[in-house]
């Protein structure tokens, strides 16, 4: 490991713990998941923990950490700060500094952290599964606009500029929250208990998992310390974007961290008062 994923492991184990005492189940993914599974820990070039919860699961978890104050941590999401247009709430530990472009000016703790992506029920029938990810589509993208850059990546028939357009124009005259409720409401909000699937919201694509796979959540060794994943967790990569050939090492050229500015020894506030400090030393105006 290096200091990075030692970092993070700390941090992941922590929220872990907090979890297990208030009985909220919550699952390692991604890249994570992978890890485990091919190395047995971090992947080396991993620089993030991702995590799974359910929304019934996130909104307790919520209520518990918006009511603590703990010393060098911060729990962020939209609710708490207004600034912040993510569909992903995350878990900063505030005395060290992780920055991107993407989030630099959003008002929020920039440190390491890790990262919740929020289960709703996803609907069975193949046809309503695609409106729903082409909704989520427009919801993420009139959430936090950045996300167009990862268009890309959307299966065929999710993305719908026309549709953005339509409710980009929406949005001007009724306002952000009216439309994204409504949004929530009529496209993407079903019965659970006649879903066999959840979905994570998310701007690139839709993280689909099975319900069932959350019913079944043991811990196994991670780095030395136990975590929980799904019991199915190689049937999990296997159904992922991963697909079957997940033991597969990628090419060098693919197995890179994300593009961020890392320090674990500087609080992110002084971080942004130095970069602050640079500026005026440099004639511009007040940016940060």
């Amino acid at each position: 490991m290096n200091d990075v994923q030692e970092k993070l492991l700390d941090l992941v184990f922590e929220m872990s713990e907090i979890c297990r005492e208030h009985n909220i189940p919550i699952v390692l993914c991604g890249g994570n998941a992978l890890g485990l599974e091919r190395n047995g820990g971090f992947l080396p070039w991993d620089d993030d923990i991702d995590l799974f919860i359910t929304r019934k699961d996130f909104e307790k978890l919520d209520k518990i950490l918006s009511a603590q104050d703990v010393p060098d941590r911060a729990w962020v999401t939209e609710g708490r700060y207004p600034g912040y247009r993510n569909p992903l709430p995350r878990y900063v530990d505030t005395s060290t500094t992780l920055l991107s472009r993407s989030r630099l000016y959003d008002g929020t703790p920039l440190g390491e952290m890790v990262e919740f992506f929020v289960l709703d029920p996803f609907p069975n029938d193949p046809a309503e599964q695609l409106e729903y990810q082409k909704y989520l589509w427009l919801y993420c993208e009139l959430l936090a606009p950045r996300f167009v850059v990862a268009r890309m990546a959307m299966p065929a028939g999710v993305v719908d500029e026309e549709l953005y357009r339509i409710y980009e124009s929406r949005v001007k005259s009724e306002g952000l929250e009216t439309v994204l409720a409504e949004i929530e409401r009529e496209h993407l909000t079903y019965d659970e208990d006649q879903c066999d699937y959840l979905c994570g919201r998310w701007g690139v694509q839709a993280s689909i998992v099975k319900k069932s796979w959350m019913q079944n959540i043991v811990y196994r060794p991670f780095e030395g310390k136990m975590l929980p994943f799904f019991k199915d967790n190689t049937e999990y990569l296997d159904f992922t974007e991963y697909g079957f050939e997940w033991t597969r090492v990628p090419s060098e050229s693919r197995a890179v961290p994300h593009n961020t500015i890392i320090n674990l020894n500087t609080s992110f506030s002084d971080s942004i008062e130095s970069l602050r400090e640079q500026g005026r030393e440099a004639g511009f105006e007040e940016a940060l």
